[in-house]
């Protein structure tokens, strides 16, 4: 017992276990006991000395870490021109949303997030879509003739067709850039209409988001393989218009086989770089590494309690972006997933 009784001896005189256990009761009958205080229950239970001293670095590591009422009013205001379906984003909500998480470090990791949020408006995708259609002006020479109130001779769909994410953004570019009500034709009938419409010259494709890519590979796949029926008549501009996404991404799919085979050209309105994506390695969201997986592991931690099958956004990208419709599911789940009775700032709807 000699290595032991300075060990237990402490231990004995602690608050918590005074009265319950004394050094006769800590014989060789409990030798696992002894053992464990030995090698690990110094460091479990410490002396009251030690336990006071963790306790005053805890307090004050959580007191940095505290997020004031000065910062969460700075934020809102920031946003305050910011309407998410027509309402603005308050205090009150911020304050609601940062209290769902368990300690202070946490909700600091996490109010990083939403300082970094980019929020994209009505007028922004608006502006984004006007100077995307310069682009289809100057490369199929689509222009109003004197006289002409709407634009005629291009068609507007829905990258995907309907209940696709950029299904919602068709109508703002029509609107935005004076085209016809009747170009605007879904996914499904492109092909067909364009096999008896032969004065349109200029497809465009629009969605909402391009991440990896993969999601528009795929529905391009399909638009080229019907494609091949309008061999016989004349040649079309194909065009991807999207508000957002990732540099990277829009390679991927310009270079996709079936974008080949169409000359299709893909543009973002708002791209995002690298830097704002927190958890890349040149994340200007956390820079340090250390932090950068701490709160990668926050947020994929609450992702996976609200029960999301992509904490960190579809495709783990955690692109921090916001449309005043709707949050793209490429986001981290705990900004927009309502699951598990937790509460969004920006509620998705759809898939």
């Amino acid at each position: 017992m000699a290595t032991v009784s300075p060990i237990l001896a402490r231990f004995v005189t602690r608050p918590r276990c005074s009265g319950r256990w004394t050094p006769r009761r800590s014989g060789s009958s409990i030798r696992f006991f002894q053992r464990w205080l030995e090698t690990e229950g110094i460091y479990k239970l410490p002396p009251k000395g030690i336990a006071q001293l963790l306790g005053q670095q805890i307090a004050a590591a959580d007191e940095r870490h505290r997020i004031s009422d000065d910062e969460i009013k700075r934020l809102a205001q920031r946003w305050r021109e910011f309407k998410f379906r027509g309402e603005r984003v308050t205090r009150d909500a911020i304050e609601h949303w940062l209290k769902q998480f368990d300690l202070p470090l946490q909700r600091r990791l996490a109010f990083r997030l939403l300082e970094r949020l980019e929020l994209i408006n009505a007028a922004q995708v608006v502006h984004g879509f006007q100077q995307l259609q310069r682009v289809v002006a100057q490369d199929s020479q689509v222009r109003l003739r004197p006289g002409q109130k709407a634009l005629t001779h291009m068609y507007v769909t829905a990258l995907g067709g309907p209940g696709s994410s950029g299904e919602s953004f068709v109508y703002t570019y029509r609107q935005a850039n004076n085209i016809s009500g009747r170009n605007v034709v879904q996914a499904g009938r492109l092909v067909e209409n364009l096999s008896s419409r032969h004065e349109i010259n200029t497809v465009v494709l629009v969605d909402d988001f391009i991440g990896s890519g993969g999601t528009a590979i795929k529905a391009l796949a399909s638009i080229a393989k019907d494609a091949h029926a309008l061999r016989d008549r004349p040649p079309i501009n194909w065009f991807l218009f999207a508000v957002t996404g990732l540099p990277e991404g829009v390679t991927a799919v310009a270079e996709c086989e079936a974008a080949v085979q169409l000359g299709l050209r893909v543009e973002m309105a708002h791209p995002i770089s690298e830097a704002n994506l927190p958890f890349s390695s040149k994340s200007s969201v956390f820079p340090e590494p250390d932090e950068r997986e701490q709160a990668r592991k926050v947020v994929a931690e609450y992702g996976e309690r609200i029960g999301n099958p992509w904490p960190l956004g579809y495709g783990g990208q955690a692109a921090l972006v916001v449309f005043s419709e709707n949050c793209p599911n490429n986001a981290p789940a705990i900004l927009w997933s309502d699951s598990a009775d937790w509460l969004p700032l920006f509620a998705r709807t759809g898939h």
